[in-house]
C-alpha cells in the first residue's frame, strides 16, 4: 500500500514490473485493467526494454473478469460488513491482515480466478508454446 494521500502512477507501475521481473524468473503475463496508469510512458519504456513480461489487457467495463475485484467484494462484504475503523491507520492495519489472511488461501484466491471463467493455466500454456 502507498503512504496516506499518495496515487500510483506511471513511475511507481514501472517501478512495480521491475520489482516483479526481478523476483520472478521466466515469461510472466500481466494481466490488467485499462487504466491510464498502466498505460503510462513510463510503464510503455519499462516493458519496451524487458522480453519477460508479457501484458493482456481486460475489456473495459468487465469487472466480472477481473479476479482483483472479486478480492475486494470478498474482504469488504465476507470479512468485514458493517466494520467502522476509528482511523485510517486502523482501516490499513485491517486491510493488511485480510490481504496477507488470503495469501495462505491459495484455494480461496483460485476461486476468484475461476469465476471469471478463464483458464490462466491454459492461456498460458498457449502463450508459451505459441498456440492459437
Amino acid at each position: 500500500m502507498l503512504p496516506d494521500d499518495a496515487n500510483f502512477h506511471g513511475d511507481s507501475i514501472a517501478k512495480f514490473l521491475r520489482f516483479l521481473s526481478e523476483g520472478l524468473n521466466g515469461l510472466n503475463t500481466i494481466t490488467w485493467d485499462s487504466v491510464r496508469i498502466h498505460l503510462a510512458e513510463p510503464v510503455r519504456n519499462y516493458l519496451s526494454t524487458t522480453g519477460d513480461i508479457v501484458t493482456e489487457t481486460f475489456p473495459p467495463n468487465a469487472p466480472n473478469l477481473n479476479p482483483v475485484d472479486s478480492v475486494w467484494s470478498y474482504i469488504k462484504y465476507a470479512r468485514l460488513p458493517n466494520y467502522t475503523p476509528y482511523d485510517l491507520f486502523e482501516l490499513r492495519r485491517k486491510l493488511t491482515t485480510e490481504l496477507r489472511r488470503l495469501q495462505r488461501h491459495p484455494d480461496l484466491l483460485f476461486s476468484f480466478i475461476s469465476r471469471t471463467g478463464l483458464n490462466p493455466v491454459e492461456t498460458a500454456s498457449r502463450t508459451n508454446t505459441g498456440s492459437p
